[in-house]
């Protein structure tokens, strides 16, 4: 049985206390992070170098820790800091109070700039809050949605091990019942009757169908893991690409709160400029009655300190405008300083990005071929262990076989053996038998064909006789005599030969009863010669005919299988020319071609 996965050990988290009224405490939206945070902290992946290198794992484990402790005292500082500019604005009111109650006597009616000044700074931290709030609802909403997770995987967990308890139980009450079953008395070794054989049959059906029942158990738990971990895949790759959307979110909202506390801060820096002109002008047009007087009661002492004076910001204006160089010079370094670093820190989120989304996906591969290889280990292990169970009782079966058959096989083959010598015996005695009809059959048959030799000579007398009496005395004609050969004896041989050969007679002269194989081989030869020059001289008659060259070319190559195997390897190896005329020949042979008048007809 394939070995049962272990459930997950992940712990359960409490789930975040979420206020009802969030409107009112903006706290309460976030939950507190949970003991391992999950927010955004560097993963294995990310510490991983891009050429399969790793960092210092105790290394590693002291950033992340000091990482998260960092974010976790920011977001605990921000939070409250925005709790008490949101729900208690009136603490703000009373540091200015303090403040204000240090200035001096003539700035104390400066009110609408105050004003202006304190609305800027309600706009500037409300704006503050609700960016900033926008920002952490994905963080928070995502630790909400973990701590779903973790709560459905603990259910899942209890399920399985309910699930395998469950089967383990049933599963020993079967084995059990198994067991039991086989204790049945009267049935041992030996001691099995005729009608004991069937109960045991009986028996043995009954406990293949239980032990099919418990695999069939066992297997159906297992493929409630194959696709329980098929999901876990899916959900794992799903979790991934939610992952990387929120993280996308995440730096779109920050964005998006730079962007706007920016334009907030210049709105609200523009407004606040704008009432101190206003409250300056007001403040001029109510004092001017004031300082014209005081202006006629010192113009004689300021007449006097003029030339001082006029030397004085004469020396002042020097120095402001040096300073507005030297302060203007500096900002244009500074500025070009953080450019380059927002640059430089924007092209390190580019390659952090990348090694982050190489590094997944080499994991993934290489956790899904690590699992491939895990499942195909284990099925081809079981296999190999059945198979060898398999082959090993097949092995015993075949060796009790073979002695049984080695035993039959040996009487079989004292009875063979014994019948082999009295057949051979038979075919002897039938092989001598056979020699002695064949020679009388033999001089039978050479003797019925002298007899009808010497009928049809006698015949062929009669005839020429009768021939030349017509000539002579009917016709008046002379008669010329036929030849001599024309009585000679011809061996019943020759017409095998000839038939043989199609039928065609042979034209040899020295044709005799008493024909000997070196006489036959040299009539074939002759007549392989013949044919061969037949080709010969079909080319040379015609010469450079190209209709006929062509007519030639086409039969060699179309009737080629006239031709037997055996020549045309031996044709292999000579040239083409030669090659043809060899098939040529060959072709002729086959179809009966014995002069140039017969390949005309062919070829009309």
């Amino acid at each position: 049985m394939a070995e049962e996965p272990q459930p997950s050990e992940t712990p359960t988290e409490a789930p975040p206390e979420v206020s009802a009224t969030p409107a009112d405490d903006p706290a309460a939206t976030e939950p507190t992070p949970p003991a391992d945070d999950t927010s955004p902290a560097p993963t294995a992946p990310q510490t991983a170098i891009a050429n399969g290198g790793s960092v210092s794992a105790p290394a590693a484990a002291n950033g992340a820790d000091a990482s998260r402790e960092a974010r976790i005292a920011m977001r605990k500082a921000r939070i409250e800091a925005n709790r008490i500019a949101r729900l208690r604005p009136e603490k703000t009111d009373e540091l200015a109070a303090r403040r204000a109650k240090k200035i001096e006597p003539e700035q104390k009616d400066a009110g609408k700039a105050k004003a202006q000044t304190t609305e800027s700074r309600k706009r500037i931290d409300a704006a503050k809050q609700a960016t900033t709030e926008n920002v952490t609802n994905v963080p928070v909403t995502i630790t909400y949605r973990e701590y779903q997770r973790r709560t459905e995987e603990a259910r899942r967990a209890e399920n399985w091990d309910r699930k395998r308890e469950e089967e383990a139980a049933s599963s020993a009450v079967a084995a059990e019942g198994i067991e039991k079953g086989w204790d049945v008395p009267g049935l041992e070794a030996g001691a099995v009757s005729g009608k004991a054989v069937y109960e045991l049959n009986e028996l043995l059906s009954k406990q293949k169908q239980a032990c099919d029942a418990l695999s069939s158990t066992k297997n159906k738990l297992i493929s409630e893991y194959v696709a329980e971990l098929k999901s876990k895949d899916d959900e794992y790759v799903k979790e991934l690409k939610r992952q990387a959307e929120e993280i996308d979110t995440l730096l779109e909202r920050m964005e998006q709160q730079h962007r706007a506390f920016h334009t907030t801060l210049t709105e609200e820096i523009d407004a606040i400029e704008k009432s101190f002109v206003e409250e300056r002008t007001e403040l001029v047009d109510s004092t001017e009655g004031e300082i014209d007087q005081l202006f006629e009661t010192r113009r004689a002492n300021e007449a006097r300190y003029m030339e001082e004076r006029a030397d004085r910001v004469e020396e002042h204006i020097k120095q402001l405008e040096s300073l507005r160089v030297h302060d203007a010079e500096e900002y244009n370094l500074v500025k070009i300083k953080l450019e380059t670093d927002v640059q430089v820190l924007e092209q390190q989120l580019q390659q952090m990005r990348a090694t982050y989304q190489l590094n997944t996906e080499k994991l993934e591969y290489n956790y899904s071929v690590l699992k491939k290889r895990e499942e195909e280990n284990g099925t081809i292990l079981g296999a190999q262990k059945r198979k060898i169970t398999r082959l090993t009782d097949h092995l015993n079966t075949l060796k009790a076989k073979i002695a049984k058959q080695e035993k039959g096989f040996q009487q079989e083959y004292m009875s063979l053996t014994d019948d082999y010598k009295r057949i051979t015996e038979q075919f002897k005695e039938l092989q001598k038998k056979f020699r002695h009809f064949q020679l009388s059959d033999s001089k039978k048959y050479r003797d019925v064909w002298t007899l009808n030799e010497d009928l049809s000579r006698e015949l062929m007398r009669k005839c020429i006789q009768a021939d030349r009496i017509i000539h002579e005395q009917q016709l008046g004609v002379p008669y010329t005599q036929p030849p001599e050969d024309l009585f000679r004896s011809i061996d019943p041989s020759f017409f095998q030969s000839s038939s043989h050969h199609g039928g065609r007679k042979s034209t040899s002269p020295s044709a005799s009863p008493d024909l000997t194989e070196s006489d036959e081989r040299d009539r074939k030869d002759a007549e392989s010669g013949r044919r061969s020059s037949l080709a010969m001289r079909v080319r040379e008659w015609k010469g450079d005919n190209k209709t006929m060259k062509r007519v030639l070319e086409l039969l060699c190559s179309e009737a080629s299988f006239l031709v037997e195997e055996k020549l045309q390897k031996l044709l292999a190896p000579l040239h083409r020319d030669e090659q043809s005329l060899m098939r040529l020949d060959s072709i002729f042979k086959a179809l009966g071609v014995e002069n140039v008048e017969d390949v005309e007809g062919l070829m009309g």
